[in-house]
């Protein structure tokens, strides 16, 4: 290699490891993981929401994406937040903790397409700004119920505009729909999560083939898993030895870095496993 070659290499290096903050030139921290959290369903949302609601806390975050540490303590999602954050503080950080808020009053696929390219627009660009501070980026979605569907159809839409996202997908209890259920087989996610419950009937009530989307094969209610040839890790989950219902998995979601440690070491054992079991006790 000419001198010359080694410089211009030597200084393509060097400007991959560092960015400029007005003016000054700040070494790239190594390694971050964002993590972004998508919630279900909320039919009758302005009044769930409402300052006067009983239940705000449980249900609210602000429209879009936002730090989860920024809701009031005792908010539900602030709570999932710091409880992931206590398992494993490295994987979880609070200040890369998001959730993503989106208008669920409308029961619609057209409406979860919707907000799922709006997802896709906002993880674009809070990416971008986390590639100029950190040399690796990994991306974890975390999406419950049809937040999962909305995941799902963000997903259609990648990959992203900065390069070298490594993007990990976990689905809970999300209603199987013909119509997007394909997407977890892109290119661009390195793995994909999806847990349900045989105890869990509303995952099983969405009445897909009512969809403008749907194709005309649907079934007319929602599934409960993907096919056995599809790019992602199913779990028959269950609770302290039990079968769950929907509404149970509020008292689960803080177990999540628990949860998929559980899994994944699963996986390390039997590389090919793809549908498993698993009964997580709680401590």
């Amino acid at each position: 290699m000419s001198k010359m070659k080694l410089i211009y290499s030597s200084l393509l290096i060097f400007l991959s490891l560092v960015h400029t903050t007005h003016g000054k030139v700040i070494a790239k921290l190594p390694a971050v993981t964002v993590t972004v959290w998508v919630h279900g369903t909320h039919p009758a949302k302005r009044l769930l929401e409402s300052r006067f609601s009983p239940i705000r806390s449980q249900v609210y975050v602000p429209a879009g994406l936002s730090l989860a540490k920024d809701l009031p303590m005792h908010y539900n999602f602030c709570e999932i937040a710091q409880e992931c954050n206590k398992r494993n503080p490295e994987e979880y950080g609070l200040n890369n903790f998001y959730t993503f808020g989106w208008n669920s009053a409308k029961i619609t696929s057209r409406q979860r397409k919707k907000v799922g390219n709006q997802l896709y627009q906002d993880l674009d660009s809070l990416l971008v700004n986390y590639k100029k501070k950190y040399r690796s980026v990994k991306l974890r979605l975390i999406g419950f119920s049809h937040g999962g569907n909305v995941i799902l159809n963000c997903m259609s839409h990648l990959p992203f505009s900065c390069k070298g996202i490594e993007t990990e997908v976990v689905l809970i209890a999300t209603p199987i729909q013909e119509s997007n259920k394909w997407y977890v087989n892109t290119p661009y996610v390195k793995r994909v999560y999806s847990l349900y419950s045989d105890g869990d009937w509303i995952q099983r009530i969405d009445m897909q083939k009512l969809h403008q989307d749907a194709p005309s094969n649907t079934p007319l209610l929602s599934g409960r898993k993907f096919t056995d040839s599809d790019q992602v890790i199913q779990v028959n989950f269950r609770f302290n030895g039990k079968a769950i219902g929907h509404i149970k998995y509020r008292s689960v979601m803080k177990y999540i870095p628990d949860i998929l440690r559980q899994i994944n070491d699963q996986i390390d054992s039997n590389v090919t496993k793809k549908h498993m079991g698993l009964n997580f006790i709680a401590k």
